[in-house]
This record gives C-alpha cells, structure tokens and sequence, in this order.
C-alpha cells in the first residue's frame, strides 16, 4: 500500500508486509465463498482484463485457430475462445467429457446424460442433439474414414457413420474411459476392466490388471506405441507402454500417480494428475531425463493440449480452470492482478507494481490479457520506462538493491536485480529525466538517488546534504524542475532541485501554510498540485505563475481525503483516495465530487488514450465509456427554439448534442435536457445525442425530427389596477401593442380615491417595486402582458400635545390609521400627572394603544395636586395626630402634647432635636415626621419615691419610635419598631454619633430551615460603624407564644453571617417579651427553642394564600420534608418565580447528598449568596449544573421549565442526549442539547405539557411548580 507516512513506515518493510498480508487474510476468510473473487468493481468501472472463464474442464479442443473447453457443470458447458476471450456457447450440452473437429469442422461433443448425448455444432446451424447417440459418453475419437467411435459408461463402444448412423459395436467393453486409434487398431481404456483392443471387427481385452493396466484413464500413441495411464490390482504404478508384437506392458518407473491425462508433444510426454494437493499436477517424461513435476503447474489437471508450442492445461478446481504453459511458465487465463501500488504503459503494454512478495510485476495487452511476469521482483511501489528498459522500484528491506530492471528489447527478456555495493533501498518512487534516473526512497534521511543511464558505466550515486528530503513518496519533473513529496511529522513536505542551476541544490518549500505526508504531485498549466494523506482536504495548489506563489488548501464542504494520486483527464482533474467506497474524486467549476461506482482503496491512476485505469488493494481496473443515450424527444418547439430530452446513462458525466448529422457538438452538456435556441422560423431539424466520461464518447442516439413553427407577430395588453381604492375606476384601454411600441401612461382618469391615502402614479408592482411611471410619461412594450397598479402615498396627520402648565411636548406625525406613541410623561411642580384626554375638559382618557388617527388633533394633560404627611413623634408625650398637606404649603402647628413630669420644648425636623421646625415659614415639599422635645422638670428636694435626681438638658434620652434613630455622642436614647421590638442605649455606650435602623426581614427562605420555629418576625438591626459598643444595649422582644409547642420556650437568637447559622443567646421572659443585652447589631429573632411535640404528631402546614390552590396538598407536603420552607408574614407565595440558586437549593434539600460539594469556578460566582453556595457546589459535584458556555452560573436568574427538566432528568441519571422528537406541539423550540430530558420527564409523568399539548420551555417555573416537580422526582427515586 503506498503509504509512506511516518505513522506507517512500519508496514513498508519486507516482515511487515508480511505481517499485515497475513493480518487481511484473517480478517477476510469469513467474507470470502469458496472460489469468489474479492473485487470490487461495477459496471462502469470493471476489472482490466477481467472475463467469464470456464469452470470445471473435462476436455480441451483447437480447431481453425479456435480453443474450445468442455466443462461439467450442468448447463452451456462448451466454451469457445479466439483472440483471448472465453464465451460460453449457449445452447451446448451439459457435462460434456469429449471434444472433435470432423474434416468439414463440425464440432461434436459428448457428454454424461441419459441418451442421445452427442450433439454436433456448425456455424450456420448451431447445436444439434444426434438423436440415436449413445447415453453416458466419455470419449469420442474419428479414424481415417471419418467414422466416429463414442465410449461409454455402461453400454459399451459406438459407431457412427454418415450412412449408418449411430451403431453399438458387439462385444465392445463398458467403462470406455479413453479411446485412440493406432495403425487401424482401435484401442478402449476402461474404468474396470483393462485396455481392449479392436482390429478386423472383433474386440480383445489385452490388460487385466494382473502386471498391467486395470483402471484406466488416458490412452496415448506415442510414435506408434500405445501408453496407457491406470493401475492394476493393488499397485501405484500409473504409466504403462504397449509393445503390440509380444502383446507386454511395462510400466514406466517414477511415474505419478492418480493420472487422469496424457498428452505427447515433441518428445516428452505430459501427465495430467490430481494428487489433491492442489498444485504442481503437471509431470514430464523423456527417455533421457525420467519423471519431472512441473513447478508452479496447476491442481488437479483432467485436460492437456499442445498448440504449436504453447501446453494448454484444464483443470477441476471451480475458478478459472484453463492454464497456459510458454517458455515454462504457467499462467492462469482470466486471472488479473490484485492489491496494486503503481500503474505505468509503453508500447501498448500496461504493466502493474503488486503489494506482494514474488513475481510482483503483471503485463497486459487487450490481446493476450494479463500476464504475471515470472521472476520479477515483490513489493513493486513504481514502475518507468528509460529507453526500452523497464525499472521497477521496490520496497523489500532496509538493505537491499530495491532496483531491478527489465530490457524489453532483448531476444530473451528477464529481470535483473541492480545489485551493487551501493544502491537505493525501499524504493517508493521513479523519475526520468534526460536520461538520468532519480530514484526517492523511504528511509528517513538523504533520499534521493540519481543513476545516469547515459554513462558508460553507470551507478547509483547518493545525493548527500546537510538540508535534503526524507522518507520521500512521489518525484515530478516540471523543465527541469525536480519536486519531491515526503512524509515527515511536519508541514513543509514538498521540496524543489532546479537541474539547471550552476549549483543545484535542494531546497524545502517553507511557508506557514503548506502541505504535509505528500503522496502525490501533479502540474498543470503552471499550477503544481499535491495530494496528501492527512484526513481531510487533502488536495493542495500552487501556482507558480503568481508573483507571490503560495500554497493552497483545496477547502470544500466535500473533498478527497488520503489522497494517494492525482491525474488530468480530458482537462479535468482526478484523485485517487484510500477510503471505504467511491474512491475516484474528479473536480470541476470549484466543485469536488465523488465518482459513483468507482473502486476503493486506490494507490494510482493513469490515463492511456483518454481512458483512466484506477489500481488499488482491488486490483486494476478502467472506466468504460457510457452506453448511447435512448429516448430522445422534442417538446416545447416555438419559431425559434425546442426543448429536447433523453433518459440518463449510467457512468455518463455529461452529454453531447448534434443537430442536422454534423459532427461538431453544438451543447455540452450534464443534465438530461437542453434547450436549442436560435433555430430559423418554419425549418427542419434533426437532432442526436451522445454520453461521454473520461474514458470517452458513446456512440449517438438515433435522430429525432424538429419543425419549427412559423413566426406570428404577438401583441401584448396593458391594464390598470386601482390597487386597494375605496371609490372611482381605473382607466381601461381596449386594444393592444406589439413589443417594442411606445405605450403613454394615463392618468387618474376615473378620479380613483383611497380613504386615507393621496394618489401617487402608477408601478408595475401591487406592491411598488416595479417601475414607477407618472401621468403621460412613456414606456417600450416588452414580451408580456403589462399591470399598472394605482400607488398611494398614505396621508400623516399631527397629535399636539397640550401640557396644561406642565413641560412641553413635541408634536407627533401619525400615518393615517396609525396609532400615536405616549410621551414620556410630563413634569409639573407639585402635581401628579394624571394622563392625557381627548377633550379640554379632561372627560375622557385617550387610549394609545387602541385609537387608530383619523384625522390632525389635540390631547390635554391631567394634573393631580401633590400632598404630604407631616406626622408627629411626640417621643412619649400624648399622641398628636397627622396632617395631610398640599406641596409647597405649610402644616398647622398642633396642641402642645403634654408629658407627666417634662416641660415640652417646642417640635424638631430632627430625631437629635437639634433643629427647631418652624411651622410659619416652612412649605412642605416631601413626607415628614416631627419630634417632640421635653425638658425634666425640676423639684426643690426628696420625694416620697426616694427622690430622682436632676436630668439636665444636655443628657435627656433622645427616643424615636419609627425604627431610626440618630443619637448624639455619649447620649441616652431609645428606638422601637412599633410594638416588636425596642433598643435601649445606655449613655456612653458610643463615642461617635450613633445611627441606627430596625427592619423587618421580609425574605427569610434563606434564612430558615425546616428545624428553625420563628416565634418573632426577624429583624435587622444595623449602626453605622463596625466597632461593638462601649457599653451592653438592651434588646426587647415581643413574640407570640401560641407558636411555641409542647416544653418548648422562647429564646433570642443572632445569625452568623459567617457560618450561615443562627446562635442562640438566650434572655429574660416576661409574659409576651424577652430581653437580651448584646454589645453588637445583627439579624435577631425569637425561635422556640427546646423539644417540641411528640415526634408522631404532625405539625399542620398553614399558610395564609394556598388555600384552594391547585398545589396546596404538594406545597404542604414539601414544607414538611423540608424541601422549602414559607415566609414570616405567614405565606407562601405559590405564584413567585424561583431563580435558579433557588432552585439548586430546593433540589439538594430534596435529594440531601452527603459532603461540602465542589470548588465553584464560576466566573460569577461572587453573586451567588452565601445561603445557597453549598447547594450549588454540591449540585455541581453531582453533575446537575454545568453553568453557561461563557463560564457564569447566573444565580439570580428565573429558571426555565426547560432547565428545571435537564437538572431533574440529570439528578435521576436519565439521558439528555438529543431525542428525535419529544411529541409537544412545540418541539421545535426546545433545543436538542435538552430533547433527551424532556422525553425522560415526560415519559416519567414529573414535568408535563401544559395546554395545546405544548411543553412551554421558556415559561419560568413558579414556586407551587417547583415544589410540585421535585415531590414527582422524589416518587421516582423511591424515597
């Protein structure tokens, strides 16, 4: 195989050929029928030299330059051969053993059968059966009076004359195997009973089998002497002599046995035998030499023939059984070459390089067929021709003359080995130029050889270089210029050597962007192509006419890979590739295309003649030319043109076509029809068509008949559309033009109107993208029928906006029936806006979506007065009540609050009571809150509660009720959110002003599991610094006892943010509060802390929005299995979207895996909370989320049913590789990466279709949906 990449180099040595033969012979024994022949051909492409051959030769006959073979196989079994080629005679007896010519030439044949088994055959009258013949027949033999003697199995020996027909001779023996006629003796060999002779009408049994012939099976006259081939009672002597004048037989020391034929040709005689070992049957006999077997003879031989020098042999082995012997070589008729490297013709001769051991190079001529050259060499990779002397190199070992030569010329041609002290070895490819040989070698370093057949005493010389190409496939000349392919594990695999250089040298081909594993190199044109054997867009170019040549890979979304040959045939181009079928590629207008039909696995091609030969492991073989194109019609004639058509030949790649039996093709053509145009008016045509390929042209069609119509002068309309008018006519004209008349437009005669729209022309196109023309304008008639439609502009109308003292808006063109777009909204201080009306007096709202505009028109602004709540914090004095004020006017100051034991001092904008609020002065523009201030009052000594101290001014207890507070350096204060919670700040517990804020945390699913029972909302309490407090703070709590159960109690908790984990702190309870003292600010609430129930008994699930749900059982089932859990205000929320951490969440809470997960490397992963990374990782470890192709996980994106089936079908191990179809109506907008889960979860009843059978893949699954899909996954796994 000419392979000589790197990769294979290891299959180009002699032990690994052998390796690799042995290897296919295993693998192919169970393909391989008894007798069959692995080639793969077609009817296009059939094997060279491949034909029907006779089976299963009984007997061999030349008569008038004719070889006639009679076989046994059941049916036609007389075959005729002239010129080289076998035909089976159809219409000729069955199992025939006997063959004679008479003097008039008619053939007669005897054969195995119940009666009248002898037929005769002439020219003029074919096959006729002899009615009267005897049944049975073995041997027919003619004396000289022209009477013919038949021997039988079991009724003896008949007699046929021309005047008594067919007569059984009295006495005669059974069995008559073989018969000869010697000086008007008659002699039988029987299978049974001896020789017989018969001599004046009386037969004479002259051998026994007592020390002579008993079974015989062949009778000889050697120059008057009878042999016989038999053996008597219990004696392998097979070959017997008869000496008639002592009536002895002796038999011939050394003789073979099993004989089943003899056969004397110039002094020797031949023995046909079938010992059943296959080969070797064939033996010779010469007084003065003995027995010899016949080397490379044939098995198991029945038949023998000599035709003026030439031994014929007819053999039993069941495929092509008839063999040549000339110049003491056997040849096998019909047998061609099998696995071929290289293919090469001079003088007429093909002549084939084998992939085998010995005898490796084949000649054929369309005459004499294929002959295996005896003694050539083996493993033959390229074959040349130098002046008569054939070269073949080849690839046997490393350090053998792999260059033999073969003089064609010469009396006695033979093949010599070039052997001397130094030549080329693992030769892969032959160059000649000018006599001077190159030899490229395949052994890694240096290996070009060069041998100048022009020197008196030529030798090969090694072209040696620090910079030369190795392991070197193919050579090429282009004037002068030698390239060379190699196969080395870079690219850069062509090199060049200009031979008319001063110094020639070789030089590789560098570029960053070249070939490699070179097999292959073709010119053209100036264009230098390489084949190469990489896999894939293996053909390469390079155009050495470029002012900056370069290569260039031949990339098409179809093209040859491994590609082992290239070739130009009929100007187009062919590679040869090394695949599994159709390995013949031909290119063509920037298109690759596989040759249908054409062999596999090829290693060269060649064109001789304009046909191409393709030889490869198949063997060689050709394409034929196409058969003639039948069925050719005309259809379509006009004056001037008609439209012919014909049915498709095999193997065609295009067609010619010839009109009034010219010679000259007027189309060429690739399809199976063609239009000729042109054609005069009223005229006859005739037409034919041929099909050709690259092996040449078909013969042409039988000729179809063409009558042009007579010419007719047509005339054309032109119309007008109104085009959508809603009143009016179009304007008509009731004759008609010819082409090329000048057609004036007219105008909008018929006062065409369309509502909404203005008249605008006319255009060829309804929808205006023809040619437009105005009122009188002209145009030339064509070849058709003209439409022109009435075109419309349509009219704009405007929508004025009046603000109504608010900012202006611009006015809008609107199309007529076109609704207008909404502007932004207007701005006007201290109002709303309130929309746009139709009407002035702001009666009826303007809808934009649904009011198409009619006409030009004026929308008014609506404006709301702004308002804001002012409200009191009387910071424990008594209660004040809000006020609601417009924007920019001032509040009313209240009454005083009063406070037991303070002295009111006046409301503050500010919670620090820094700032007086003025109410006479200050419009309110936002919502506000005011705060009391109180001053102790003093008293003048003890009271009878032991008596309080002094509060000066300077250190009061600043209070804020509304969750904020903003406390002065070193002082006192006190914040409460409503009744929940309440902070006491001792004074200088910070000394750096102090802000602080309570909120409740409304989101807290990823805060609390299943096991954390809130008996308090959670709150988060936060100050503006990090630092913890100088001083312990005084938390409250207010909780709901009802929700503690059994002994549980309450207690205050914080959440670490770290540990993702709430830490209880414990505290003091009175009645419906807890109070804790902590020096920092967090996340706090009271959970139930302790047992609670009895574990059997179930805690009911209530949330304040499932009931009636359609997934209220589902969601109280997952609340409890802890999959999800609800928010604090007592819902749910069934309808909310879930994001995909969400989700992850959910779904590990459900399947519950064991260890931390692993590492996240998602590119976002910093987005992903800190309550939701370990489900992540762990749904990560498990192989259930993969993220985006950009690498981000995308945490607080919704998930999509589409990806909540993936993951689920991911967690329950099914397949998501794609389905052919997943049955929803919409199936064609789900993905196929995610078809395979779809069809999982559907047929697993977890994710269903939702209405019109569609399964809705971009729908974002909900909360009730989540839950309800993971409990269905939970039921599958069978938890």
């Amino acid at each position: 195989m000419k392979r000589s990449t790197s990769r294979l180099k290891m299959w180009s040595s002699r032990s690994g050929k052998i390796v690799l033969a042995c290897l296919l012979a295993l693998m192919l024994i169970p393909f391989m029928g008894a007798g069959k022949a692995v080639y793969a051909t077609s009817s296009t492409w059939p094997a060279v030299g491949q034909t029907v051959q006779p089976t299963n030769v009984q007997t061999l006959l030349k008569a008038s330059g004719t070889l006639y073979a009679g076989t046994g196989n059941g049916s036609d079994d007389v075959w005729s051969n002239r010129d080289g080629t076998w035909t089976q005679m159809i219409g000729s007896p069955a199992r025939v053993r006997s063959l004679l010519v008479d003097a008039d030439g008619t053939l007669y044949a005897g054969a195995w059968g119940d009666g009248n088994n002898v037929s005769t055959y002439t020219a003029s009258g074919g096959w006729t059966q002899m009615i009267g013949s005897p049944s049975d027949v073995y041997s027919l033999i003619i004396d000289g009076n022209g009477a013919i003697y038949a021997g039988t199995g079991s009724n003896g020996v008949w007699v046929y004359t021309a005047v008594g027909g067919w007569t059984k001779m009295m006495g005669s023996p059974g069995d008559a195997q073989a018969l000869t006629y010697i000086n008007g003796t008659l002699y039988a060999g029987t299978l049974s009973s001896g020789v017989w002779s018969n001599s004046n009408g009386s037969w004479t049994q002259i051998s026994n089998g007592v020390n002579n012939p008993k079974y015989v099976a062949s009778l000889v006259n050697v120059n008057g002497m009878l042999y016989a081939a038999g053996t008597p009672n219990g004696d392998n002597r097979s070959v017997w002599t008869y000496n008639n004048s002592n009536s002895t037989w002796t038999p011939i020391t050394g003789a073979p046995a099993r004989v089943k034929t003899l056969r004397f040709v110039n002094g020797t005689l031949y023995a046909g035998t079938a010992s059943g070992s296959g080969f070797d049957d064939v033996w010779t006999y010469t007084t003065f030499g003995g027995w010899a077997k016949m080397n490379g003879a044939p098995g198991s031989v029945y038949a023998l023939l000599d035709d003026n020098g030439t031994l014929y042999a007819g053999t039993q082995t069941g495929r092509n059984d008839v063999w040549t012997n000339s110049n003491g070589t056997w040849t096998q008729m019909g047998v061609f070459p099998g696995d071929t490297n290289t293919l090469f013709s001079v003088n007429g001769t093909l002549y084939a390089g084998l992939n085998k051991d010995t005898n490796a190079v084949w000649a054929y001529t369309t005459r004499g067929g294929w002959t295996q050259m005896s003694g050539s060499p083996g493993y033959v990779y390229a074959l040349i021709d130098v002046n008569g002397t054939l070269y073949a190199g080849t690839s046997n070992d490393d350090d053998d003359n792999d260059v033999w030569t073969y003089d064609t010329t010469a009396t006695t041609p033979e093949w010599t080995q070039m052997t001397t002290s130094n030549a080329p070895s693992n030769v892969y490819s032959l160059l000649n130029v000018d006599g001077t040989l190159y030899a490229g070698t395949n052994n890694g370093s240096n290996d070009i050889w060069t041998y100048d057949t022009t020197a008196t005493s030529p030798e090969w010389t090694q072209m040696t270089a620090s910079h030369m190409p190795g392991y070197v496939n193919t050579l090429l000349n282009v004037n002068g210029t030698i390239y060379a392919g190699n196969a080395t594990p870079d690219e850069n695999d062509v090199w060049t050597y200009d031979t008319s250089a001063t110094t020639p040298e070789w030089t590789q081909m560098t570029a960053s962007h070249a070939p490699s594993t070179v097999t292959s190199l073709l010119e053209v044109n100036g264009t230098l192509y390489a084949g190469t054997f990489n896999g894939g867009n293996d053909v390469w170019t390079y155009d050495t006419s470029a002012t900056t040549p370069e290569w260039t890979q031949m990339t098409t979304s179809n093209a040859p890979n491994d590609v082992n040959a290239l070739l130009i045939v009929n100007g187009k181009l062919y590679a040869g590739t090394d695949n599994g079928s159709n390995d013949v590629w031909s290119y063509s207008n920037g298109t690759w295309e596989q040759v249908s039909g054409s062999p596999s696995q090829l290693h060269a091609l060649l064109e001789i003649g304009g046909t191409l030969y393709a030889a490869g492991v198949n063997g060689v073989v050709q394409l034929t030319a196409p058969g003639t194109p039948a069925n050719l019609q005309a259809g379509s004639t006009t004056f001037d043109s008609t439209t012919l058509s014909w049915d498709a030949v095999t193997g065609a790649t295009g067609y010619y076509l010839y009109e009034n039996g010219g010679n000259t093709a007027i189309a060429n053509v690739t399809g199976t029809t063609h239009t000729v145009s042109g054609l005069t008016p009223n005229t006859s045509y005739t037409f034919t068509v041929s099909a050709f390929n690259a092996a040449g042209e078909s013969a042409k069609s039988g000729m179809t008949p063409v009558h042009t119509l007579s010419m007719v002068i047509p005339t054309y309309s032109v119309t007008y559309n109104g085009n959508g008018a809603t009143s009016g006519t179009a304007p008509t004209y009731s004759g008609s033009y010819a082409q090329g008349d000048r057609v004036t437009v007219y105008g909008n005669t018929g006062y065409l109107v369309k509502t909404g729209y203005t008249f605008d022309g006319w255009n060829t196109a309804s929808g205006g993208s023809g040619m437009s023309y105005a009122t009188e304008e002209t145009f030339t008639m064509g070849a058709s029928n003209v439409t022109l439609y009435a075109m419309w502009t349509i009219n704009t109308y405007t929508v004025s906006f009046n603000s109504n003292g608010g900012s202006a808006k611009s006015d809008q063109p609107v199309d007529y029936n076109s609704t207008a777009t909404k502007p932004t909204d207007p701005t006007r201080s201290g109002y709303t806006f309130g929309g746009w009306y139709s009407d002035s007096g702001l009666e009826t709202p303007f809808d934009f979506t649904n009011t198409p505009i009619t006409a030009s028109k004026t929308l008014y602004a609506k404006w709301t007065a702004n308002t804001h709540t002012v409200t009191f914090n009387s910071n424990g004095g008594s209660a004040v009540g809000s006020q609601t004020v417009n924007d920019n006017s001032k509040a009313t100051k209240p009454t005083d609050p009063t406070r037991s034991g303070y002295t009111f001092g006046g409301w503050y904008s500010d919670s620090g009571l820094e700032t007086p609020f003025d109410f006479t002065s200050t419009p309110i523009t936002v919502n506000m809150t005011l705060h009391a201030k109180w001053t102790a009052n003093n008293t003048d000594g003890p009271s009878s509660n032991g008596g309080i101290p002094p509060v000066t001014s300077s250190n009061h207890t600043v209070i804020s009720t509304d969750g904020t507070l903003t406390l002065p350096i070193g002082r006192a204060g006190e914040v409460s959110l409503g009744d929940d919670v309440k902070i006491m700040i001792s004074a200088g517990a910070s000394d750096k002003e102090l802000k602080i804020t309570i909120e409740k945390v409304a989101d807290t699913q990823r805060l609390l599991t299943s096991k954390d029972v809130p008996v308090s909302p959670v709150f988060e309490i936060l100050k503006n610094f990090p630092e913890n407090f100088n001083k312990e703070i005084t938390l409250t709590f207010t909780f709901d006892p009802n929700k503690l159960k059994g002994n549980q109690k309450p207690s205050v908790f914080y959440y670490d943010e770290i540990k993702k984990v709430w830490v209880e702190v414990g505290g003091e309870v009175k009645g419906n509060t807890i109070t804790i003292k902590v020096n920092h600010f967090t996340k706090y609430a009271v959970l139930a802390a302790g047992q609670g129930e009895d574990p059997a008994t179930v805690t009911p699930v209530n949330f304040s929005d499932i009931s009636g749900h359609w997934a209220e059982a589902s969601i109280k089932q997952a609340v409890s299995f802890g999959i999800v859990s609800g928010y604090p205000d007592g819902t749910f929320n069934p309808n909310r979207t879930v994001t995909r951490a969400e989700f992850a969440v959910m779904l590990m809470n459900t399947l519950k895996p064991q260890g931390d997960g692993a590492e996240l490397t998602f590119t976002d992963k910093g987005k992903i909370a800190t309550w939701a990374q370990k489900s992540v990782a762990k749904a990560v470890q498990a192989g259930i989320l993969t993220g985006y192709k950009d690498g981000t996980f995308r945490p607080d994106a919704e998930i999509t049913r589409l990806e909540m089936a993936v993951m689920i079908a991911k967690a329950l191990g099914q397949s998501v590789e794609a389905a052919t179809a997943t049955g929803f109506a919409d199936d064609k907008d789900i993905p196929d990466w995610a078809k395979g889960a779809v069809v999982a979860m559907r047929k697993q009843s977890i994710i269903k279709g939702k209405g019109a059978n569609t399964f809705a893949p971009g729908d974002k699954a909900t909360r009730a949906e989540s839950v309800t899909v993971l409990l269905k996954m939970l039921a599958q796994t069978g938890e």
